[in-house]
């Protein structure tokens, strides 16, 4: 890496389109298919869940208590590849809040295929 490229939050790495070989122009960043099992996104995801305690943050806004387990990206990767390891664009969340947030996921496959049913024709 050159040292001409400025860090990303101090941790020492390039920008989110040199670490993953996209673009550097625009939104025209391309996150690799294993960006969760990568080394960078592994310990992120340390470091924010240590930053927030563990805490589920949407349960602590609502005046609850949860343990969080999962780092949710508030402004969703597929839309903002560019704040894929920006420390304000993760929070930590617990299951039941990532659900709720991600309501498009909640589909199960069994659910797709019955309302892919076509009527009977005879």
């Amino acid at each position: 890496m050159s040292p001409s490229l400025p860090t990303v939050h101090g941790m020492g790495l390039a920008p989110v389109p040199y670490l993953f070989g996209g673009e550097q122009h625009g939104r025209g960043i391309t996150i690799p298919d294993n960006f969760y099992k990568t080394g960078v996104w592994v310990r992120k995801r340390v470091e924010i869940l240590e930053r927030d305690n563990h805490e589920c943050q949407r349960c602590k806004d609502a005046g609850g208590y949860s343990k969080g387990n999962v780092v949710h990206h508030i402004k969703h990767l597929e839309d903002r590849p560019d704040l894929a390891l920006d420390d304000d664009n993760l929070m930590t969340v617990c299951e039941a809040c990532h659900n709720a947030l991600h309501p498009e996921r909640m589909r199960t496959p069994e659910a797709s295929k019955r309302r892919q049913i076509t009527p009977e024709r005879w």
